[in-house]
């Protein structure tokens, strides 16, 4: 059933166009029809738009926290790799490993495992 609608979701977001909308300052004084780039560059690093952008741009446009898929398979896992109590990045790099998820499927980010559409299936087959 999991599957089913993930896959049933995967496919609604395949047929939408994903939008973003964050709020920049054009400047620091606020003032209007004042345009200041480079602190308008600084707010877009800073939220993470720009690494965004860059993931989207090469496919990836699922993106999990690593602490949401610890939690999520973390109960399956044998005692033995329970016991060793990786941090959340490490566990999903593991669990990737180990279930021989492609390479080309997915990516590890600093906080997020980035997936290409349809990609997060594989975890779940």
């Amino acid at each position: 059933k999991f599957l089913r609608q993930m896959n049933a979701m995967v496919g609604e977001l395949d047929a939408t166009r994903c939008n973003f909308i964050r709020c920049i300052k054009p400047n620091s004084r606020m003032e209007p029809d004042v345009f200041d780039p480079l602190y308008t560059a600084t707010q877009l690093r800073h939220t993470g738009m720009l690494q965004c952008c860059e993931m989207l741009k090469h496919g990836y446009p699922t993106r999990i926290n690593y602490a949401e898929v610890k939690a999520r398979y973390e109960g399956h896992m044998p005692a033995d790799v329970r016991a060793l109590r990786l941090k959340p990045k490490d566990f999903a790099a593991a669990v990737l490993y180990g279930l021989e998820v492609p390479r080309h499927l997915y990516q590890l980010g600093e906080s997020r495992l980035f997936f290409t559409a349809g990609g997060v299936a594989t975890l779940d087959e």
